[in-house]
């Protein structure tokens, strides 16, 4: 985990993967990382291939901490894998932060494209 700072943004990257191991971590180095009068802390998960609820468990703590120390603090959080936009909408959290997407990615493959011969005929073949 990389953790940079400048005047008022923290950011966050290099996360491999934001699971229930790699939690502790990230719950316990964040806070020190957090300056007083901190507006925006940046979490770039480019290039994070897995987060589970251990991990969204962490981001939340971090958002309570950041929040409980610097107010209306914005935590953005940049390019998450589609498993954990899947947990902010199975969890109905979508809103508890802000986030970012250069392109969507992990997301699902589109459907296959219809064949118009079988597509107007309903697929069958007669």
């Amino acid at each position: 985990m990389i953790i940079t700072s400048t005047d008022q943004t923290v950011s966050i990257s290099g996360l491999n993967e934001l699971d229930a191991a790699a939690a502790a971590a990230f719950t316990t180095q964040l806070p020190d990382a957090l300056p007083a009068g901190i507006r925006c802390i940046d979490i770039d998960l480019a290039e994070t291939e897995f987060v589970d609820c251990g991990g969204l468990r962490a981001l939340i703590a971090l958002r309570n901490c950041a929040r409980t120390r610097n107010g209306d603090v914005i935590i953005r959080l940049l390019n998450p894998p589609a498993n954990l936009r899947r947990m902010f909408d199975v969890f109905k959290m979508n809103g508890s932060f802000e986030v970012q997407t250069a392109g969507v990615r992990n997301a699902p493959a589109p459907a296959p494209a219809l064949n118009p011969a079988t597509a107007s005929s309903g697929g069958n073949s007669e």
